[in-house]
């Protein structure tokens, strides 16, 4: 028997999940990740013009910190804005610079935390929360 897709078709598919204890629902989000891309040597996290894509990690979502270019010194610091929560998290540097995150309130991170470092680079995880965060 084929069905029709008509909106009496529909309901009663729904009907039919429900009365088998079944449930419709939306697939899961994927995680979106982004890749820190600010200009300058630093900032805040919370601002999404310095990530790519500009939208700031959430919950769920992989946040990558890759190689500071040169000698430089990059320090994000993770702030009292941001939301407190992530899937994944890596710092990366094979340079000679130093990448460092400055996480200024509590923050839980779901999955994995990556940090790494080569070729004469530093990466920093720096844990300074400020009072009542």
């Amino acid at each position: 028997m084929i069905l029709k897709l008509n909106p009496q078709n529909i309901v009663a598919a729904f009907l039919l999940a429900a009365a088998f204890g079944t449930a419709v629902s939306p697939a899961p989000a994927l995680a979106a990740t982004s890749t820190w891309s600010s200009p300058t040597l630093g900032g805040l996290w919370s601002t999404a013009a310095n990530w790519n894509p500009a939208a700031v990690p959430t919950t769920g979502d992989v946040a990558v910190l890759d190689t500071v270019s040169g000698t430089s010194l990059r320090t994000v610091v993770y702030d009292t804005t941001a939301s407190g929560v992530l899937g994944t998290l890596t710092l990366n540097q094979t340079a000679s610079g130093t990448n460092t995150l400055d996480v200024q309130r509590n923050l839980t991170v779901s999955n994995t935390i990556t940090l790494g470092a080569s070729n004469g680079g530093l990466t920093r995880l720096l844990l300074s929360p400020q009072s009542g965060t």
